[in-house]
């Protein structure tokens, strides 16, 4: 099979081998006839009509040309070898190049009110109006805008240009007044730390802005100056929106109190004995408000249970008071021998608002409590000897704490009681009524911890100038 080509018309020179080497010229189109592998050459005849064409021949990869009716090859002169090339040389070391300086590490600093940004020694400080609370959180993005987050909110705030190119090293100076000098190169300019209202002021110092006011720091501490004041080193809250005296009043349900000897108290369980500064527990036992603590009010005649003890403000368990002091009568009046006049409720040596119980108010109580049981009226604290109790159960909530009874006599000469003898019943405790029996005694009451004694809460009548006992007062 033959396939046929178009020749462009171009100068070809055949070089043929030996003596039939000849040249031929071609100008005109010519067809280029490619012959199969699987055509031999000798059946493609070369006759009058071919003379001069040219037949490509697979098998042999060769470019024969029919003339004198034979096919001779076409074959080129070998042409000249080249010449190796000139080795290169060997190319030098490139020099190798300086390591790059370190670039200055940048921080943020957050706080509550603002950031700080700081590269080396340059630091600059953004100051916001309002306090960014614990739950909120601030980002610095890397266009240099920040976005405070707040739970499922966020905002983007104060955003600020691309960096600009590094400029001469700077300094900063703190000059006072919340000012800082900026020095950069020959250039310097004043700027704020931060600003309240139009008032420069420095963050760090002791002032620290409210709105648009500058308000001093309590111990260094920033307060809400519309709830709260500052007392000393200390943050006290507002009562009823104002302040006041803490060395002299407290906060009470909104209302404010006299301090009861420099302390603050509960008006729901306590209430305060002017007098002398000392605060009482109360507690209402049946239709009755009692006094749940012995009186410990100082008056002349009156006793602690230990004589070193006499002449302090306070005995501790309570002061012992002979009939006539503790319903402040003369005892040429009311003493051993005379029926004392009565008004009642009589308030005696109890603090304002506050009265001597009479012997009904006694019997009263315990009938309201349910139980004349001694264990019933005795406080949690006090040991009961031979009684399975083993301690007080105090279910009345009287709290009766042991103090015993003094033995006295009236000193007619310095019109004063005198002790004749040692404290005695050391293990009970005793308590004047403001009823009288007769002329010569008076109705009390008393407890004991043993059980070689009545074991009840009882009321008795004993002498009126033999003893100082107890007082326990009741609310009028």
């Amino acid at each position: 099979m033959v396939l046929r080509f178009i020749l462009v018309a171009v100068t070809l020179v055949l070089l043929a081998c030996g003596d039939d080497t000849e040249t031929i010229r071609v100008t005109d189109r010519y067809t280029l006839d490619m012959l199969d592998r699987e055509v031999s050459l000798t059946e493609e005849k070369c006759d009058s009509a071919r003379i001069g064409q040219l037949l490509y021949v697979g098998d042999s990869s060769g470019i024969f040309y029919c003339t004198g009716k034979v096919w001779k090859k076409v074959n080129g002169n070998d042409g000249k070898d080249g010449r190796d090339g000139k080795d290169g040389t060997d190319g030098a070391d490139g020099k190798r190049g300086k390591y790059g300086t370190s670039g200055t590490e940048c921080y943020i600093d957050k706080f509550m009110d603002g950031f700080s940004l700081g590269c080396g020694a340059t630091k600059a400080v953004v100051r916001y109006n309002f306090e960014i609370p614990d739950t909120c959180k601030i980002d610095l993005r890397d266009d240099f805008s920040y976005v405070l987050t707040c739970g499922d909110d966020s905002v983007k705030m104060a955003s600020q240009g691309p960096q600009g190119k590094a400029g001469d090293i700077c300094r900063q100076t703190d000059i006072g007044g919340g000012q800082v000098r900026l020095v950069c190169g020959n250039d310097s300019v004043i700027t704020y730390k931060a600003q309240c209202g139009e008032i420069p002021f420095d963050p760090d110092g002791s002032q620290f802005c409210y709105g648009d006011t500058l308000v001093e720091r309590c111990n260094m501490q920033v307060y809400d100056i519309k709830k709260q004041f500052c007392y000393g080193d200390s943050i006290i809250d507002f009562c009823e929106g104002r302040d006041y005296d803490p060395k002299e009043q407290f906060c009470y349900a909104d209302s404010l109190l006299l301090l009861c000897g420099e302390k603050t108290y509960d008006l729901e369980t306590h209430f305060c004995d002017d007098r002398n500064g000392k605060i009482y527990k109360y507690k209402k036992i049946g239709g009755a408000v009692w006094m749940v603590q012995h009186l410990d009010y100082k008056v002349p005649n009156s006793f602690c249970a230990s004589p070193e003890n006499d002449d302090d403000l306070y005995c501790g368990t309570g002061r012992l008071y002979p009939w006539t002091v503790a319903v402040v009568k003369d005892h040429s009046e009311c003493g051993s021998g005379h029926l004392c006049p009565m008004t009642y409720p009589l308030q005696g040596v109890c603090p304002d608002g506050w009265h001597l119980p009479t012997k009904a108010e006694w019997e009263a109580m315990m009938v309201a409590t349910g139980s004349r049981g001694a264990s019933h009226y005795w406080d949690e604290s006090v040991k009961l000897f031979h009684w399975g109790a083993g301690y007080g159960l105090n279910t009345s909530g009287f709290s009766a704490l042991p103090v015993g009874i003094i033995p006295i006599i009236w000193n007619k000469d310095s019109g004063l009681f005198e002790r004749t003898g040692k404290l005695y019943n050391p293990n009970g405790a005793d308590f004047w009524t403001s009823t009288e029996y007769s002329k010569e005694s008076v109705h009390s009451c008393y407890i004991f911890t043993d059980a070689s004694r009545e074991s009840e809460f009882d009321v008795i009548s004993y002498p009126k100038d033999a003893f100082a006992r107890l007082v326990r007062c009741v609310r009028d």
